[in-house]
């Protein structure tokens, strides 16, 4: 019998063009046993969720513990930080912590005065640039309220200028 079909397969081969059995694609994580991938995607999933939660602790506990404290007033305290920042010029620091505290609210009153100083020569001397005369600051309330106002511009309105009042004259 195996001889029978040994001949039928080479007839088969010199009648019918040879076909060649389709090459496996094998790519990194790719199982041709289905147990052995059922169990190593399990793996991986245990895996993945462990160190998820391992990532999410440290995520939800990240304390470093450099010495960065908050310290002195907030921010929104202006009161407070003009004390600290006039003590700067005033009072001598002893301690690092002061002097840096001196420094951060003489930072917060440095920044808006230089910010306000600068925005006010703008204001004073423009650029001469076409640019700035069409986005001038001064000028955006302006175009805003003319934006949203009902006025009509038609170029075709007459205006009442006598030369248009000639024109209408010699066309009729």
């Amino acid at each position: 019998m195996t001889c029978v079909m040994f001949f039928r397969n080479s007839y088969q081969k010199e009648i019918l063009p040879s076909e060649q059995e389709p090459h496996i694609f094998k790519f990194p994580g790719f199982w041709p046993n289905k147990f052995v991938h059922q169990i190593s995607s399990k793996i991986k999933k245990i895996v993945n969720r462990n160190m998820n939660r391992l990532a999410n602790f440290f995520y939800k506990n990240q304390r470093r513990f450099l010495g960065n404290t908050v310290r002195g007033p907030l921010p929104t305290n202006v009161r407070k930080n003009l004390e600290y920042a006039m003590d700067y010029f005033h009072k001598k620091a002893y301690t690092y912590h002061d002097f840096k505290q001196q420094c951060e609210s003489l930072r917060f009153f440095v920044y808006f005065g230089l910010v306000g100083l600068l925005s006010l020569d703008l204001l004073v001397n423009p650029l001469k640039s076409s640019y700035w005369d069409q986005f001038l600051p001064m000028n955006m309330f302006r175009k805003l309220c003319r934006f949203f106002s009902n006025k009509e511009d038609n170029i075709f309105r007459h205006n009442g200028s006598s030369s248009y009042e000639e024109y209408i004259k010699l066309i009729s």
